[in-house]
């Protein structure tokens, strides 16, 4: 967790000593992830707040360019209740899972007109991620009250689609997120839309 949070720290320190666009903004999306227990895909809303560091890197004509940067994104799933597996014990109850991520940007930026710009490319993240559930649990014939909280690497791999309208910005990102541990890696399909504004 340590090299997590410094390997943010650096990219956080990098951006803001180079010429370029801060945007911070926030987004609702879906993810799709399998039930160990159930055996099935469930989908789920989530909410997001994101800020970014992006700068020019290479100009391929005069409206043409490629840009390059990092940022960093808290993601939230909707509360869901069922049967879950933490750390071995089966829980009935509810969950709260949630991302916390830094990730590295390169996209390509075409300026249709002065306030106008599209943009398309992909990002790679790296993180942790964090179940939370209460609930019940069989204990000894019982049911017992239980909280059990399991923390593990969260990594993000999207595709983003962009349009900066003059100080508005908004994004569309497609992607998969990886969640490596002992047992093997897991992994959600996502969907999400990002409103922010730029400066």
């Amino acid at each position: 967790m340590k090299k997590i949070l410094l390997a943010v720290a650096t990219i956080a320190t990098t951006m803001s000593m180079a010429n370029g666009i801060t945007t911070v903004g926030a987004g609702l999306g879906l993810v799709a992830s399998k039930n160990p227990i159930t055996n099935k895909f469930d989908v789920n809303g989530t909410v997001n707040v994101d800020a970014r560091h992006l700068v020019p890197v290479y100009r391929i004509n005069s409206n043409t360019e490629i840009v390059a940067g990092g940022g960093g994104n808290i993601k939230l799933e909707f509360p869901k209740t069922g049967e879950f597996d933490i750390l071995g014990l089966k829980l009935s109850g509810a969950l709260v899972h949630f991302d916390a991520v830094g990730y590295g940007t390169a996209q390509v930026k075409y300026n249709h007109t002065k306030d106008l710009a599209l943009r398309a490319g992909a990002k790679l993240g790296l993180g942790a991620g964090v179940d939370i559930i209460a609930g019940k649990a069989e204990a000894l014939g019982a049911e017992k009250l239980k909280a059990k909280g399991e923390a593990g690497i969260a990594l993000p791999i999207n595709a983003v689609f962009g349009v900066d309208y003059k100080n508005a910005s908004f994004d569309l990102e497609l992607g998969t997120n990886l969640h490596p541990s002992a047992d093997g890696a897991g992994a959600s399909l996502n969907f999400g839309l990002n409103a922010g504004y730029s400066f």
